[in-house]
């Protein structure tokens, strides 16, 4: 029952984000950033949900990570956590229009199936988790593998408005040496569908199987998230693969929309580890076109689809080495709790992929744009090749610690 586990994850602001045609990488095995599974490809997306959902923030740490964050909520230790051998924790969380509802799918990544049974139970047990006294476990549906449950009720959250409480229909069961759930949660006076918790599950549990051998779904390309800058995952705040709702609120035509194969974005922050204040923030996302003309076709109407940013303003003559046409923003960063310009964004088209390079809250306005140019020319040289991003130099006006992020 990992929602009491709450991340604190910042509201980042929407990136646009676009990447590398493939197919072939369909067959690939399911890896991430060295031995990393990609656990973000095993969840479900808003395809799979009832209508008027949207995605709301998606994260991946790791179990060292999960765990710091866990003893924050009582009644467990990192050391615990440790001791269970989760290697790497991910969820995403879709909320209703309606502002009440939410479903948030979660997975875990073990060495082997002893782990991932130890994982759970530590963290499906409810009792070590404070403000869950109203929840209840019950025979899950046969889904996936043992162990498994449906845990119900009631729990406290610290989400929206102090006092809130969420009813919950939530379902985790293990398939291998991953475990997997979702759930169901309203904090409205209506409850829970669990027939949708129960369907989604299922649906849940197959897209893990499939991709653990393998078999990625339509619109999730593992080549799109291995042409990223592999900026470190250990300094992730938001991640995960996006679908063309999600990337593209309008679009030049429906052509455009329908040449969209697949999108991936990371988020990290360069002095997470070291500092209360971990700036600047680093994005990196990518997407594919099976046609290079809808890439730039997007691109074009870059104006268009940029977020009401403070200050944000065009610049000129933006130029990328590499890359077949780029432009560039610069604005103030609403998460730096600045009034100055301290941020810059890059958009560039490689041969039907369209990338974004975000630097926000940087030193200076010089030093984001000097940055984000920097890491946009590495970031093409990168999409120009079949072969994995495999290295990143961070320049120098956004280190924060002796150490260069690698991945």
């Amino acid at each position: 029952m990992l929602a009491r586990l709450a991340l604190a994850v910042l509201a980042l602001v929407a990136l646009l984000a676009v990447s590398p045609q493939t197919g072939a990488a369909q067959d690939a095995t399911p890896t991430a950033d060295g031995d990393r599974l990609d656990l973000a490809a095993m969840v479900l997306d808003s395809r799979a949900l009832p209508e008027g959902y949207r995605l709301n923030g998606e994260r991946y740490v790791t179990g060292e990570t999960f765990g710091r964050l866990a003893a924050t909520s009582g009644g467990m230790t990192p050391e615990e956590v440790t001791a269970t051998g989760l290697q790497w924790f991910y969820d995403s969380r879709y909320v209703a229009a309606n502002g009440d509802d939410q479903i948030r799918f979660y997975v875990e990544s073990y060495e082997d199936e002893a782990d991932a049974r130890a994982g759970f139970d530590l963290l499906e047990d409810e009792t070590r988790l404070e403000g869950a006294e109203g929840l209840e476990d019950q025979e899950a549906p046969e889904v996936g593998e043992e162990p498994r449950e449906m845990t119900v009720g009631t729990y406290a959250t610290d989400q929206g408005n102090a006092g809130d409480e969420l009813q919950t229909v939530d379902i985790t069961f293990r398939v291998g040496s991953v475990i997997a759930g979702v759930a169901v949660e309203t904090t409205g006076d209506t409850a829970p569908d669990q027939d949708l918790a129960e369907d989604l599950a299922g649906q849940l549990a197959q897209r893990v199987e499939g991709v653990l051998e393998g078999d990625y779904p339509e619109g999730v390309d593992p080549a799109t998230r291995t042409s990223l800058l592999p900026l470190d995952p250990a300094l992730s705040l938001e991640e995960g693969y996006l679908t063309v709702e999600e990337v593209l609120a309008a679009s030049p035509s429906e052509d455009v929309l329908a040449d969209y194969v697949s999108g991936y974005a990371r988020v990290v922050a360069l002095n997470l580890e070291t500092s209360d204040e971990p700036w600047p923030f680093v994005t990196a996302a990518v997407s594919t076109f099976n046609a290079p003309d809808s890439a730039l076709a997007v691109l074009d109407r870059a104006d268009e689809l940029q977020p009401a940013l403070p200050q944000l303003e065009r610049a000129d003559r933006v130029r990328v080495p590499g890359a077949d046409a780029a432009v560039g923003y610069r604005f103030d960063s609403p998460l730096s709790g600045g009034d100055e310009v301290d941020s810059f964004r890059v958009l560039l088209v490689v041969e039907g992929q369209l990338a974004t390079v975000d630097v926000q809250g940087a030193a200076s306005a010089e030093a984001a744009e000097e940055a984000a140019l920097d890491l946009a020319a590495q970031q093409a040289s990168c999409l120009a090749t079949d072969e994995p991003c495999d290295d990143v130099t961070i320049p120098e006006s956004l280190q924060t610690t002796d150490a260069t992020p690698v991945a």
